[in-house]
């Protein structure tokens, strides 16, 4: 085998491979979001949770993308707009970042307080397009309001008066949450 074949079987393995992380990027930072948001809902600060985890992931994923950039314009000079591939893989790292923060998180996080508090109020969202549903138990800790999402059935089997265990942790990181004891 020549030496020009040699590199052009090494180019489209290359091409191939990138072409993988390039296409799944999206769709696995889409799944693993959803699975992060989903453990994230009863923190203390979510939206910061979000905006620090994501934005070293997006961060990340630029340096990387850059890093990359020179490697796939070679690979595959059919490449015109480098952008969209950037932001594919942005998507990814997003995903990546905010599942690996809710569990160190969860990792760095010990129980602070055990409260037994009796239920005030209950309120539900029914899923409808561009809004997602949700099933909220709202009490009164320590004279603050404190709203918890839980599971419909959960919801649904409690009753406004009813008293509930719930656990509060506290993370060494700064991003503390609540949860309901189901025991």
């Amino acid at each position: 085998m020549r030496k020009k074949d040699k590199r052009t079987i090494k180019d489209k393995v290359v091409n191939i491979i990138l072409g993988i992380i390039f296409s799944l990027s999206p769709f696995c930072g889409i799944a693993l979001t959803i699975w992060a948001v989903a453990d994230i809902e009863n923190y203390v600060a979510p939206y910061g949770f979000c905006f620090v985890f994501g934005g070293v992931g997006v961060i990340l994923s630029y340096l990387v993308s850059s890093r990359l950039k020179p490697l796939v314009l070679k690979v595959n000079k059919k490449v015109k707009d480098y952008y969209q591939l950037r932001l594919f893989l942005a998507m990814g790292f997003l995903g990546i970042f905010l599942l690996v923060g809710v569990k160190f998180n969860s990792f760095s996080s010990s129980l602070q307080g055990k409260f037994k508090s009796q239920i005030i109020n209950k309120t539900e969202r029914k899923g409808r397009y561009m809004q997602a549903g949700f099933n909220k138990l709202h009490f009164v800790i320590n004279n603050r309001p404190v709203e918890i999402r839980c599971h419909r059935k959960i919801w649904k089997d409690k009753a406004i008066g009813e008293t509930i265990s719930l656990n509060f942790y506290e993370s060494k990181i700064g991003f503390d949450y609540w949860k309901l004891n189901e025991k």
